[in-house]
């Protein structure tokens, strides 16, 4: 039996996300769940081409990726081109779905993924990655 112990939401880069905390009788520790927007292989393909669009025109140093100005910059930059590309590629998509694939977009590009959703919730304390073959653990403040 599942029993969710809370539900909320966050927002990260424009995109608003539902948190599910949930218990399952034969698990042993609580299960957070976050219900990440998912697209069609056709969105995902443009999505890639975006990103391999828009990173091959930047000249980025790696001394200049360590400045996290230089990164905001470099954030409202891409997400400028996303959005003019989205616009012209997506032209019957409304507003708020191309800012969620903005937001996206500038998260596989700039931070590090699905991760960073996990960064925005103050309800965290901790995220422990143990490996890529395992599910991330969090430590949740009240559970």
């Amino acid at each position: 039996m599942v029993k969710v112990l809370e539900s909320y939401e966050i927002e990260s880069d424009h995109i608003t996300l539902e948190v599910n905390v949930v218990a399952k009788e034969d698990e042993f520790v609580r299960i957070y769940h976050l219900s990440v927007p998912e697209f069609g292989q056709g969105t995902r393909a443009l999505l890639n081409d975006l990103k391999n669009r828009i990173i091959t025109e930047a000249r980025i140093s790696p001394e200049k990726s360590m400045d996290a100005r230089f990164v905001a910059q470099l954030k409202d930059e891409f997400g400028k081109k996303a959005r003019t590309a989205l616009e012209r590629e997506l032209p019957t998509t409304s507003a708020k779905v191309r800012e969620v694939l903005v937001g996206l977009l500038l998260q596989q590009m700039l931070g590090i993924g699905e991760i960073e959703f996990l960064l925005s919730d103050g309800n965290l304390e901790e995220i422990v990655v143990n490996s890529s073959r395992e599910p991330l653990w969090v430590y949740h403040k009240k559970y």
